[in-house]
């Protein structure tokens, strides 16, 4: 499959004169199928929600798509680098799960993902294009207990309260990400080849290696956001200027 990239939608019976950005998953079993994921997080957005969740406004009214268009800046800024670090909070994983799906097979994707919405996690990894060559790291921070089926089904003996067993290339970690350590973590891995640590966890060492790597090699990899944490963002702005790895930002601005 291809990078699924953005439309615009209007919502008419919102409001006529607006469009929005969003990104479009396309859907790994049927690609013919791309959807979009709106995240109650402005005016509009809220509104939208407000209207389809009131059950006497049920309808069948039109909304307007205008798209898609390939060169997303996400998806632009992914092709720059031989090695992508993707971060994504909540929603922010449908335009990461695009560029994995596009690039998956030619550079090496890392995605890191927290999410603390236990039926969103559920849906996207049943949907998640995750056969490629990078770590799939997934951070629950949600209280309502995962149901058996996402642990035993789709990540079999890999997920774990962070324990890094199993042979596949997700695991599943309860807890935040401390980005300060599993960003040069991840970098040091890939670098070196030796993927057999827990990558979310504080090694002065890998952190020195990676200091210690000659420009050209850092200049290979780019780290993309997409979310709305506040705290993420201003994480990752630190770690590209300590380590000197860019970092590119799809952020909600609507």
């Amino acid at each position: 499959g291809g990078v699924a990239g953005f439309a615009y939608l209007n919502i008419p019976w919102i409001n006529p004169h607006q469009w929005h950005p969003f990104s479009l998953f396309e859907d790994p079993h049927d690609p013919s199928i791309q959807q979009m994921f709106l995240l109650k997080n402005g005016d509009w957005t809220n509104a939208v929600h407000a209207a389809l969740e009131d059950r006497r406004s049920a309808t069948r009214r039109a909304c307007w798509i205008r798209g898609p268009f390939f060169a997303s800046p996400y998806s632009h800024n992914a092709c720059l680098y031989d090695h992508q670090i993707l971060v994504a909070s909540g929603i922010g994983i449908t335009p990461a799960l695009a560029a994995i799906r596009a690039l998956g097979e030619s550079r090496r994707m890392n995605l890191v993902w927290a999410v603390r919405d236990a039926e969103m996690l559920e849906f996207f990894l049943k949907h998640m294009y995750l056969n490629h060559d990078g770590w799939n790291l997934i951070f629950y921070t949600g209280k309502t207990p995962l149901p058996k089926s996402i642990q035993e089904e789709l990540l079999g003996s890999s997920s774990s309260n962070g324990n890094n067993n199993g042979e596949r290339n997700v695991k599943l970690v309860h807890g935040r990400p401390q980005l300060h350590h599993l960003i040069p973590n991840i970098i040091y891995g890939n670098e070196s080849d030796s993927p057999s640590f827990r990558l979310w966890e504080e090694s002065e060492e890998q952190t020195r290696v990676v200091k210690g790597l000659e420009d050209h090699v850092l200049a290979s990899w780019g780290m993309m956001y997409c979310g709305g944490s506040p705290d993420v963002l201003s994480a990752l702005r630190e770690i590209s200027m300590e380590f000197h790895v860019d970092l590119h930002v799809d952020s909600f601005a609507w």
